[in-house]
């Protein structure tokens, strides 16, 4: 197995990987097993008869990758502001590859908020830095703007034959 793993290509050294469900850099490919480290520096050991069996993504295997990042957003407030206010974080993030284009979009809609999200396409090793940019910053300015982040909301109904209080929600 730790043959066909390396005469594959699936991956190597030094590459961004998921095996399953672990994940971590390739630090080394053994003819039993393969080890990884995981962000926080723990070491994986992983048979290679169990990869062979699992599902493998390797994000280092491309020069680029999208980066995605959405906040939901009260109904109550302004779409065209707050993707306006993304759009802008974006473009000063000098990780942010200028083609393709950034997109800014509504991508839910329902009852606790609206969901806008950006997609920017980075190099990949820009991935984290570019993410963690953007949740900061737009995240800021979100405040800064006073655009409400959506809340979920619970209503909760107590029974008695008298009400005691009635409440509404405001609109």
């Amino acid at each position: 197995n730790g043959f066909v793993i390396i005469s594959g290509k699936l991956f190597k050294e030094g590459d961004y990987v998921q095996i399953g469900d672990d994940e971590g850099e390739v630090k080394g490919i053994h003819i039993l097993y393969t080890r990884l480290n995981t962000s926080d520096n723990k070491q994986i050991s992983i048979p290679n008869s169990q990869i062979m069996t699992k599902s493998i993504t390797n994000f280092s295997s491309q020069e680029t990758r999208r980066v995605d990042v959405s906040f939901t957003i009260s109904n109550y407030e302004s779409v065209d502001k707050t993707k306006t206010i993304m759009t802008n974080v974006v473009k000063n993030c000098k990780y942010i590859n200028k083609t393709p284009e950034a997109f800014c979009s509504v991508i839910k809609i329902n009852e606790v908020g609206t969901t806008i999200e950006v997609r920017v396409w980075v190099q990949t090793n820009n991935y984290w830095k570019t993410k963690y940019y953007l949740l900061d910053n737009i995240l800021n300015e979100l405040k800064r703007n006073k655009i409400n982040i959506a809340k979920q909301n619970i209503d909760v109904l107590i029974a008695q034959k008298e009400p005691i209080y009635k409440f509404r929600r405001p609109k």
